[in-house]
Order: C-alpha cells, then structure tokens, then sequence
C-alpha cells in the first residue's frame, strides 16, 4: 500500500473473516510482529495467516529473580492456529481514510486433507488456546494479589492485618499450585506450570501436522482436562483481596 506522506496519526490494518470477526489487527503504533509500517512511499506488511496467541502472564516463559523466584516454562505450544481457507477482508485505516480488500487463502492442493477436516482442526485449536489463555489470566490474577499482600506485609505495622495476609498468601499459593510454580529453581522441565503445559501438549501434534486429519484422541484429552480444572474448582476459585473486591 502506498502512503503520500508519512499520517500524523495511528494506521491500523485489520484482517477480519467472512463473519466480520478480527482475526489480526497491525497497527504503526504496535512493535514486535503487530507492527505495521506507515512511512512515506511503498509499504508492505505480511501476515502468516496465524491467529493470536493464547496469552501468557507475565513472568511465565521468563526467568525472575527478585523477593520471590519465579521459574515456569510450558512446555508445549500456545501460538494461534492457522487460518482456514476461504474469504477474508483487509481494512486499512490512516486518519479519515478507510479501505477494505476481500482476499482468498486457498488450500496447499498437494494435501489431503478437506477443509472441512482443517475447520475441525481449528476449532479445537481456538478452544484450546482459549482455555490457555484462561488459566494464563487467572494466574496473572494470582500474582497480582501475591504481589498486594506482599506490599502489606511490608507496609502494615499491625500484626493481626499481617497474620491474615500471610495466611491469604500461603492459600492462595496452594491454590495455585499446579497452574505456577513459585518459589523454585532448578531443571525447568520438571518446574512448568502443569495445567497449561497439558492443554499445549493438545496443540503440539496439531502444529506438528497442521494438515493431517484431527483424531479423536485430541478430544477426549480437551474433555478430560476440561473435566479435571471444574473437578479442582478451578473456574470458580474465589481470591479474597485484602481491604478490595474479591478477584474470581
């Protein structure tokens, strides 16, 4: 896309499918792979037909050290699926100006594979990295409140208010035991955060065989660990928040 001169606002360019839902947004005010180039002249920008991928909490994929150690590696992929074939749009946006352009992304016909079978893949990859990013907020969530009693600890002089806040935090750290291991170093294979790591474990043969057929296997594993995270309250674990809301 050509720009005459370099737009003194943000540009955006959105990938949306054939229901006019966003797939990928670039914006010029983005960094990283969402960057988007907005200079004056001949522009161009890729997209690798991948969705989003699942969100990750901070510290998670990291190695930080400071009051508390935390270690967690997932070993297993939570990037966003590919896009099935069919119908997109592209809508660039600079100031006042808008323009949309209809696209095909066609099937390699060297494979096998239907369509139909890639939807079914996709699916369960969107669910997947969905549930991922579930787990991933609650335990941002989690670190947030570790954080606050944390700072009450340090700030209270009032030794009944520190008693339950150490109280909260020690709960809460065995709540949270099997979605982020904290306080612990060592070999990061044997430290990942367990329930995110199993949910990845589902994508990674899709993503090493993005165009084989999806077999049932990777759905009754979906159902069994959607089945254990309601089984251990996961999906309504109330956090209490001193002197605050609650955090669910």
């Amino acid at each position: 896309y050509a720009v005459a001169e370099a737009p003194d606002g943000e540009v955006t360019l959105q990938i949306t499918d054939q229901a006019g839902n966003v797939v990928r947004t670039f914006s010029s005010e983005a960094t990283g792979t969402a960057a988007l180039p907005a200079e004056a002249g001949m522009n161009r920008v890729v997209w690798d037909l991948r969705y989003p991928a699942a969100f990750i909490a901070p510290g998670v994929n990291e190695v930080r050290s400071g009051v508390r150690v935390r270690v967690a590696v997932i070993t297993g992929f939570v990037g966003g699926p590919l896009a099935v074939p069919g119908t997109y749009q592209a809508t660039l946006r600079a100031d006042d100006f808008s323009q949309t352009q209809s696209f095909e992304v066609l099937k390699d016909p060297r494979i096998p594979t239907t369509v139909a079978e890639l939807q079914e893949n996709f699916d369960l990859s969107i669910r997947v990295r969905d549930r991922i990013s579930e787990i991933q907020r609650r335990i941002a969530a989690f670190n947030d409140v570790l954080d606050e009693l944390e700072a009450v600890e340090d700030l209270v002089d009032d030794a009944e208010i520190r008693r339950m806040a150490q109280s909260i935090g020690v709960d809460l750290e065995v709540v949270g035991s099997e979605l982020y291991k904290h306080e612990l170093e060592g070999d990061h294979a044997h430290l990942h955060p367990k329930l995110t790591t199993e949910y990845a474990r589902v994508l990674d043969p899709l993503f090493s065989d993005l165009d084989g057929r999806l077999e049932t296997i990777y759905q009754t594993r979906l159902a069994e660990l959607n089945r254990m995270l309601q089984e251990r309250g996961y999906e309504t674990v109330i956090v209490p928040r001193p002197g605050g809301p609650p955090v669910s």
